[in-house]
């Protein structure tokens, strides 16, 4: 694809695009557009701003509003609310599918628009375990009235270990057979 984008669901959000097969960063880091912000009234995310995608549709902000919404006084774990997803406790269900599916929605059609890719992976651990949230993702890219939604390829992927795993290694062997890699080993050791 000329211009691949993943995104990985876990207790925060990370988001990655590569055009024409290399990684695209910005001046300083790679992108960041999960700091982007999708409700200036959300959580306080750990950049400072309040309402970042990477912290309103993450793992701990979904634990905070089942625990609101059920009037709980203590903790809950990830474990309580995987165990209460398991046996269709309407709080949960109702986060996933208005809050977290919301707002993970609300950043993947921002992402889609600000990106606009051929090809879109979704991984991580909400998109793996909670069907309420990949169903709002993909009905939320279905309703985009523009090309974007109609010409991407959505793929969402359990096997996420094994895609970090051989990104990982094809991005090594990339490196270990550029020009730039054999023009440093050249310099280094003087070969003439």
């Amino acid at each position: 694809p000329k211009v691949l984008m993943c995104i990985n669901s876990e207790n925060g959000i990370a988001l990655g695009v590569a055009i024409d097969g290399n990684v695209f960063y910005g001046s300083q880091y790679g992108v960041n557009a999960t700091h982007a912000i999708l409700d200036v009234n959300g959580p306080k995310c750990s950049c400072g701003n309040k309402g970042c995608w990477d912290t309103i549709a993450s793992i701990d902000t979904m634990i905070a509003e089942v625990k609101k919404r059920k009037k709980l006084t203590q903790e809950i774990s990830y474990e309580d609310i995987l165990k209460m997803y398991d046996v269709k406790d309407p709080d949960v269900l109702e986060v996933l599918i208005h809050y977290t599916g919301y707002w993970m929605s609300v950043g993947v059609v921002n992402a889609l628009n600000n990106y606009n890719p051929d090809k879109l992976i979704l991984l991580g651990e909400i998109f793996e375990t909670f069907k309420e949230v990949r169903d709002c993702v993909v009905s939320a890219i279905s309703a985009m009235p523009n090309k974007i939604a109609k010409n991407v390829q959505v793929i969402i992927d359990g096997r996420k270990k094994n895609l970090l795993l051989s990104s990982s290694a094809n991005l090594v062997i990339s490196k270990f057979y550029s020009n730039e890699h054999h023009e440093d080993i050249v310099n280094h050791y003087k070969f003439y």
